[in-house]
């Protein structure tokens, strides 16, 4: 089990997402310290409210080891 969990909220119209997007291919080399999730605002509006997500792209880091 990985020790953090990634959410990156991002969207396909997104430039500064886009650029972002090699770093976070690069994390997924990291799996045994980082479980990565890439939400698209778009489609996921319910993970961007619970978060209140209010600009994109946004990194949210959890350790996986507590309680969320």
């Amino acid at each position: 089990m990985a020790r953090f969990i990634l959410l990156e909220f991002s969207a396909t119209w997104c430039g500064p997402c886009k650029i972002q997007k090699p770093i976070i291919e690069e994390l997924k080399e990291l799996k045994d310290l980082f479980d990565i999730n890439i939400i698209d605002v778009d489609e996921n509006t319910e993970m961007a409210e619970k978060y209140n997500i209010t600009a994109v792209p946004t990194i949210i880091i959890l350790d996986n080891h507590k309680n969320h």
